[in-house]
């Protein structure tokens, strides 16, 4: 698209994986980004925050370089509190309690 200058339809961005979710323009576009404001806001925000940084920071890396480092702050990920309670939330089928 930055290249050739070509347009696509939300339904053709949809389909080459550039959009997860096509919401009507008319309606259901607030609903929907309500509802996934509220998913994020249900999330541990340290896990959120780690994720983050580590998006950015792998960005910029060599592919192999970027998997090794991913699989270190997943990896890390495991031992936080709020991941031990993800896991027993969703085994005990509970909403978990971050802290």
């Amino acid at each position: 698209m930055l290249l050739t200058g070509e347009s696509l339809s939300a339904q053709q961005a949809h389909d080459r994986g550039l959009v997860s979710h096509i919401a009507p323009p008319q309606d259901g576009l607030d609903e929907f980004t309500s509802g996934v404001a509220e998913q994020v806001a249900r999330a541990a925000t340290t896990t959120l925050v780690v994720g983050k940084r580590a998006f950015y920071r792998h960005r910029e890396m060599r592919t192999g370089d970027a998997y090794g480092f991913a699989a270190g702050v997943m990896a890390g990920n495991f031992g936080m509190r709020d991941s031990k309670e993800g896991i027993a939330a969703f085994f005990e089928k509970r909403a978990p309690r971050w802290e």
